[in-house]
């Protein structure tokens, strides 16, 4: 029979069924695990040459964008650092606060406000000068020195400055003859009368007394103006000054 009766040739029909048999046999099961096999390892193939591309590009990558972390890192850095150091300058520590206290302890308000007071042509207290004499002598051992570079600069400051005023003090006041308790210039006030030489010296040392005492008040509300900024306690500076009592002998009712 031919093909152009509308019949399918034999031979290619019976090649056809011989297919389909082989398929639905054991060899057609075998040949679906090959194929499967086969695209299993063709999408590990894919996948290990996608990582390679990309573990080869990352050197590219980062070599674009080299400064720009190395940058960000090292100002974050920089940042922390500078925000640890100003924490820990504005941070009151214990001991600095005790430190403070015992300082104001012996220069409170009270001791400033009297040395501010004085003119030193006429008579002054011994009591002015002295807590200023304690301080110098008591307060000045190496524990005494701030941890704050800030403070201690300013304590520094405060402790040359009551130092050079009680050298001028011992040099430039004198024991008053009459009353205890009392310094003066070398003179009473009755004894400078038609004295213009005597005057003259007088008032040179008084001036010399009270410019090395307005630098210890500087000195002291600098150092005040400080600790306040940085949250130290200040009551310490309603304290009362010390006072040498055996020396302190004035008669009653003298002012």
């Amino acid at each position: 029979m031919s093909c152009h009766d509308g019949q399918i040739p034999v031979t290619t029909q019976v090649e056809d069924n011989d297919l389909i048999a082989t398929l639905a046999g054991p060899d057609g099961a075998r040949l679906g695990r090959m194929r499967r096999a086969l695209n299993a390892t063709l999408a590990a193939v894919t996948a290990i040459g996608s990582l390679i591309a990309i573990a080869s590009a990352r050197d590219a990558v980062w070599a674009w964008l080299y400064p720009l972390p190395l940058i960000a890192i090292l100002a974050g850095a920089l940042t922390l650092s500078w925000v640890y150091i100003w924490l820990s300058r504005r941070t009151p520590s214990e001991e600095d606060q005790a430190r403070l206290d015992r300082l104001l302890g012996v220069l409170p308000r009270k001791a400033i406000r009297r040395l501010e007071g004085e003119d030193f042509l006429a008579p002054w207290r011994e009591r002015t000068v002295y807590p200023l004499m304690y301080y110098i002598n008591e307060l000045d051992g190496r524990e005494e020195h701030f941890s704050s570079r800030a403070l201690e600069r300013r304590r520094a400051r405060l402790y040359s400055a009551a130092d050079r005023f009680m050298w001028a003090e011992a040099k430039n006041g004198f024991v008053h003859e009459v009353r205890n308790g009392l310094r003066n210039t070398g003179w009473t006030g009755g004894e400078l009368e038609e004295e213009e030489e005597k005057l003259a010296l007088a008032e040179q040392r008084a001036r010399e007394l009270r410019g090395l005492a307005g630098e210890v008040i500087a000195a002291h509300d600098s150092l005040l103006a400080l600790a306040s900024r940085h949250g130290y306690n200040l009551t310490a500076l309603a304290s009362e000054p010390p006072v040498d009592s055996w020396r302190e002998l004035e008669p009653a009712g003298s002012v």
